[in-house]
């Protein structure tokens, strides 16, 4: 019976340390997925720094919504290949969770947002923004001090990604257009729905304020004396003609943004 009473108490001591030990690996290694190693002969990152193509070389990303960007480098990753040939290797993480350096410049970053480069070398930021993106943050930073320096867990997949905001002005929306074609093919296809209302409430109002404005001069010319009313009916339909184009635009914006 004693004995049994050791062998319980000596499996319970195993379990309980196990786990102590489990988590706290979990805590320190959060870098899952697949890394490959790259050779880099000036060999000054850390881990976290975001990674970008550069003339058949790799750099620390230093522009906001980099179209290079390539990985996040990482020291313990889940598994990795190595070329022994490399003289200065780096392992890259693309997909996966990793820890990612970050800055507050774009903002506080919070679970479920979008993780972009910046203008910071190596460093992450809130992406405010359509464009490429690293992944989405599963962690949170915060800081008043522009300068300080966090990490965040982020769920790596490297695309461009829609951020519609409905704080967003029409003109900087239609400048994000520009871009659509690297998007998927929904938000394409909404910015061509969006220029195809724009044009067409404003041919429908130029248009029509032609038609206006050349039946007015004509009735007034037949009927001088009604010239007031001529003018004043002529000046409701321009109020209709500016009331369509507005609503076109209105409409367009809507489209955009929802």
């Amino acid at each position: 019976m004693r004995s049994y009473y050791l062998l319980l108490f000596f499996f319970t001591f195993l379990t309980l340390t196990g786990f102590f030990f489990a988590n706290k690996v979990t805590a320190q290694d959060v870098s899952t997925g697949f890394a490959i190693s790259i050779n880099v002969p000036d060999n000054d990152f850390q881990n976290g720094d975001l990674i970008c193509a550069s003339n058949n070389s790799f750099i620390k990303c230093n522009v906001p919504y980099d179209t290079s960007l390539y990985g996040v480098v990482t020291t313990t990753p889940a598994s990795s290949i190595r070329v022994e040939t490399q003289e200065s290797p780096v392992l890259i993480l693309d997909s996966g969770l990793a820890r990612v350096r970050v800055t507050n410049i774009g903002g506080p970053i919070t679970n479920g947002s979008f993780v972009t480069t910046s203008e910071k070398a190596g460093l992450g930021q809130l992406a405010t923004k359509s464009g490429y993106v690293i992944g989405v943050s599963i962690d949170e930073f915060n800081s008043e001090n522009p300068d300080e320096v966090g990490e965040v867990v982020v769920a790596l997949n490297i695309h461009p990604a829609r951020i519609s905001s409905a704080r967003s002005n029409l003109i900087e929306i239609l400048r994000q257009g520009f871009s659509a074609p690297l998007f998927d093919p929904l938000a394409s296809l909404r910015y061509f729905l969006a220029a195809t209302i724009v044009l067409a409430s404003f041919a429908i109002g130029f248009v029509y304020f032609g038609r206006v404005a050349t039946k007015g001069v004509e009735a007034i010319g037949r009927n001088p004396l009604a010239s007031r009313m001529i003018q004043f009916a002529v000046l409701i339909q321009v109020l209709i003609m500016i009331a369509v184009f507005l609503i076109g635009l209105g409409l367009a914006y809507l489209v955009l943004i929802l």
